[in-house]
């Protein structure tokens, strides 16, 4: 699906230059929407909860499904948006995650750095977080997760996590948009699914991201105050929400 009323590429670069409006998040004061979930929700706050979370298809699905305010998803191929913030946070369960019954992680890391929990402490000198600790892969997860804008959504980013087996193309897609000077806050990306099997046969999904256009100076630097104000919330949401992002795929020998 192409971004919606998305302007023709510009000369000599072949890439669409965009403007904030094609963003309704990024076309309002995001300083009005703080102070709106101020005043709405009083003393209450804002919660970890008042987030859509779109999760990754099952069994190799290749759309999405958009939460949506009536409860009806919205099903859709690809996500367009600009992404606001993103973070590399980890889980860490004793036993599988089915059979942890839905309890919270042993231990979580929400930034990938400092562990809480047992064994806690710094993740980069953890062996659960060592390759092939967890068989093929890390018996601590390694996520990425992204607060997206999309492009025909509100003032609010939705989040998306990726587990381990989209994690490759992921940053492989933030490489090369460093390659071009590009901040991902700077770039309208498309995020689509394909299908792929691990060694054992079973299907799985995995994204694909590509770059849908640039923003202009104006709309970047909008884009980059809206990441600034709304981070000490972001920062907020737990990462052990999103748990289910964590696919079998990888363990049972993803490539």
């Amino acid at each position: 699906m192409a971004p919606r009323n998305t302007p023709a590429p510009s000369a000599g670069t072949g890439l669409a230059t965009i403007d904030r409006s094609i963003v309704p998040g990024l076309a309002v004061d995001v300083s009005d929407v703080i102070g709106a979930l101020a005043e709405n929700l009083g003393t209450e706050g804002a919660s970890v909860g008042d987030f859509r979370r779109i999760k990754m298809p099952a069994g190799g699905g290749i759309a999405w499904e958009v939460p949506t305010i009536d409860g009806e998803p919205d099903v859709r191929k690809e996500l367009v948006g600009v992404i606001v913030y993103q973070r590399t946070p980890r889980t860490y369960f004793a036993t599988s995650f089915e059979e942890s019954d839905g309890s919270p992680p042993d231990c979580r890391s929400d930034d990938g750095v400092r562990g809480v929990g047992n064994p806690g402490g710094d993740c980069s000198a953890c062996p659960l977080a060592q390759f092939g600790s967890g068989g093929v892969g890390q018996a601590c997860t390694q996520q990425r997760q992204f607060f997206l804008l999309l492009e025909d959504g509100g003032a609010f980013p939705v989040i998306l996590t990726l587990p381990p087996t989209s994690l490759k193309a992921a940053r492989g897609y933030l490489v090369g948009l460093a390659e071009r000077g590009i901040p991902f806050s700077g770039a309208l990306t498309r995020i689509g699914l394909e299908k792929a099997t691990n060694s054992g046969g079973t299907g799985y999904s995995r994204v694909t991201m590509s770059l849908a256009g640039v923003l202009d100076p104006e709309a970047r630097a909008v884009a980059k105050a809206y990441a600034a104000q709304m981070k000490p919330l972001l920062e907020r949401v737990r990462v052990d929400l999103d748990t289910a992002a964590s696919d079998d795929a990888f363990d049972q020998g993803a490539e």
